[in-house]
């Protein structure tokens, strides 16, 4: 399978913080670019970067995203890391109508593709939001292709756990978390520490939402202590949000309420990272604190997102203003990052 380049990973994530700070002139200059060189590819990112958020503001913006992300199937199936891979992920925000053409693209591009496993994989990740039955049966024909490849149980392992988190029913979200904890042990084992490192964050929440306290607490440890020796690593944000955040759904869990607030300010401490500064963090944890009337501790957190989620600025001051009023703001849909 495909191996990006380390550096232009770094490049795609440094483009994708950057676009946090475009204006819409500048938008429209690098369309005028890709226009005169399609195959602009950082300008390109900038911009679905740029429009993937932007289009939570302007629904004008969502048939700019579009565009970009079916030029990006048509053209670059291929040959393309995580970080873009993001962008083009068939999410809710995008129209159902445009997501089952992109789904159509993408399988018309496996028929052409058929005999190499990255395509499989870039398709099967793309839509396992939209429709996970079809992305675990992509990835599954992906990995019989290239059965060696310890990267098919991780991609398989993120289906299995999307499929759980959006399941209605909370058994079907437990077995889905633990097929999909399985699959991502299986595999864990055979990555290099760097790698091994990069899956500690997913490991500690899949083991927390199969109900493997134990195990998650673990990993989210583990997550922390090796964060601490690569404070200048891009994941290391992450890593002291997720690790805490997990701690403090375990102490939750455990009935340790004070425990569960202290991990809740810590993880807000986080400095950022290229996708908490885009996206925002996950709420879960402020969520289930607020639902033990924990509205203190839930608005000093808010306000310590606020430091690096400047783009969701109005989101928390709103979410502020909602525990006041003594209602508990809707944060389901942070709940995917």
């Amino acid at each position: 399978m495909f191996k990006p380049n380390l550096e232009d990973i770094k490049k795609h994530i440094q483009l994708r913080k950057e676009s946090l700070s475009l204006s819409d002139q500048q938008a429209e200059e690098l369309e005028k670019k890709i226009v005169l060189d399609p195959n602009d590819l950082d300008s390109r990112i900038q911009l679905m970067s740029y429009y993937q958020l932007a289009s939570l503001r302007k629904v004008e913006y969502r048939s700019f995203y579009q565009k970009h992300i079916l030029w990006m199937i048509t053209n670059r199936p291929i040959n393309i890391d995580d970080t873009i891979l993001t962008l083009i992920l068939l999410t809710p925000i995008l129209d159902k109508q445009f997501c089952q053409q992109a789904k159509d693209l993408w399988l018309q591009q496996i028929d052409k593709f058929k005999d190499n496993p990255e395509i499989y994989k870039n398709a099967g990740m793309t839509l396992m939001v939209y429709d996970q039955k079809t992305a675990v049966n992509i990835l599954k024909e992906g990995r019989a292709l290239d059965p060696a490849d310890p990267l098919w149980e991780i991609s398989l392992c993120a289906a299995y756990k999307i499929v759980g988190d959006i399941a209605q029913i909370r058994t079907t979200k437990i077995e889905s978390a633990q097929m999909a904890y399985q699959v991502l042990s299986k595999s864990y084992e055979d990555l290099d520490d760097e790698k091994k490192y990069y899956q500690l964050e997913k490991m500690a929440k899949i083991a927390f939402e199969a109900g493997y306290l134990d195990k998650a607490n673990e990993h989210a440890q583990e997550l922390l202590k090796q964060a601490s020796i690569r404070p200048r690593d891009w994941n290391y944000g992450n890593a002291v949000y997720s690790g805490n955040s997990v701690l403090g759904r375990i102490a939750l869990r455990n009935d340790k309420v004070q425990e569960a607030k202290d991990y809740l300010i810590k993880a807000g401490e986080t400095p950022g990272s290229p996708g908490l500064d885009i996206s925002g963090p996950n709420m879960i944890l402020a969520k289930e604190l607020l639902e033990k009337n924990e509205k203190e501790a839930v608005i000093k957190f808010f306000t310590l997102c606020s430091k690096f989620w400047t783009k969701g600025q109005d989101r928390l001051n709103l979410w502020i203003a909602n525990i006041n009023e003594g209602k508990i703001p809707d944060l389901e849909a942070t709940f995917i990052f």
